[in-house]
């Protein structure tokens, strides 16, 4: 299978304790109450702001960073002797399935779009959306190039195509090149945090486990398996629950799981991934309805019961992003230098 390097704009780490900003409640000011927000110290480092908020500036930043990348690659592809007209980012991430203003961390949206998975599939097996998507306005010149023009402006835009193994383990996906192409080196040069992933990437991973292990979030996480076991859900921690609607949306769209062994002599698990389809199936009328009515329920009693857990999440994280500037502000401060 060939597939493009991911072009995909790189956004602010999101530790465990910000994840649950999606579907856990914060305070008792009611139903419609977002997650009381603890500041993130990397999330400002970065400019990035993880407050709800904020959502619509935060969509405008990237908004704008992608129209600089869109300017960069049609300059780009016109030095590679191809016509490019830059896309308007405002125009497709402006659509999307949630056509009203619910902040996705209320109780509202957990009771009417769940977490936002099977909640937002047709029964075509297509996801709706509040508007038409929006065409590629290079479309049309694409489709009147000759096969071999076509392939030489993909190389040019996307960079080489790579092989990709849709068995392989996360340890051997890692390892697939960098994105590259105009559209490639636009992005690095346009998304300057991606630097800083790469410059801490085994720090980060470090400060996640540790979050991970902290004895006041695994008590936390204890009350929330015992919080959900009492509305009828039995799960160890959240990334179980979250797994499980994973699998019942490969269910209906009828995708086969594929387990995967780690190369020899890796810590790895055990790693799994649903095999790609060619376009959306028709789904059954009646699982979908079965499925969507488990969504809500579930993200309506993870939301009641995370509120202590996700406080508890948002405070550790916090303090140990901070700890972690704090010992890194050396090489931090040189790299936001180097990179805007």
């Amino acid at each position: 299978m060939r597939a493009r390097p991911a072009t995909a704009l790189v956004a602010a780490l999101v530790l465990g304790g910000l994840v649950l900003g999606a579907c856990g409640g914060g305070n008792d000011a009611g139903n419609t109450a977002t997650a009381a927000t603890v500041a993130s110290p990397l999330a400002a480092l970065l400019g990035f702001s993880t407050d709800p908020a904020d959502q619509e500036a935060q969509q405008q930043r990237f908004i704008d960073q992608e129209r600089e990348v869109q300017q960069q690659v049609a300059e780009c592809m016109r030095a590679e002797g191809f016509e490019y007209t830059p896309q308007d980012p405002a125009a497709f991430m402006g659509t999307g399935p949630f056509n009203d203003d619910l902040p996705y961390d209320s109780r509202e949206f957990a009771e009417k779009y769940g977490f936002g998975m099977s909640t937002t599939v047709e029964q075509d097996g297509g996801a709706f959306a509040s508007a038409t998507p929006p065409t590629d306005p290079n479309q049309a010149y694409v489709e009147s190039l000759s096969e071999t023009e076509r392939a030489a402006y993909e190389r040019a835009r996307y960079g080489d195509m790579v092989d990709f193994d849709p068995s392989a383990s996360p340890d051997t996906m890692a390892t697939m090149p960098a994105p590259s192409g105009c559209d490639g080196e636009a992005r690095a040069e346009t998304d300057t945090s991606s630097a800083f992933y790469t410059e801490f990437s085994d720090e980060l991973e470090e400060l996640y486990r540790a979050m991970e292990n902290d004895p006041a979030i695994v008590a936390a996480q204890t009350e929330w398996s015992g919080c959900m076991a009492e509305e009828g859900y039995t799960y160890a921690g959240i990334d179980e629950m979250y797994q499980e609607a994973s699998e019942k949306m490969n269910e209906l769209y009828g995708m086969e799981v594929v387990t995967t062994a780690p190369p020899a002599g890796s810590e790895s698990e055990d790693s799994t991934m649903a095999t790609a389809m060619d376009g959306p199936p028709a789904i059954d009328e009646a699982k979908l309805a079965e499925a969507q009515a488990w969504e809500r329920k579930v993200a309506v009693a993870n939301w009641d019961c995370s509120r202590e857990l996700y406080q508890v999440q948002s405070r550790i994280s916090a303090e140990l992003e901070q700890e972690f500037i704090d010992a890194n502000r050396g090489r931090i401060d040189e790299l936001l230098e180097q990179n805007g």
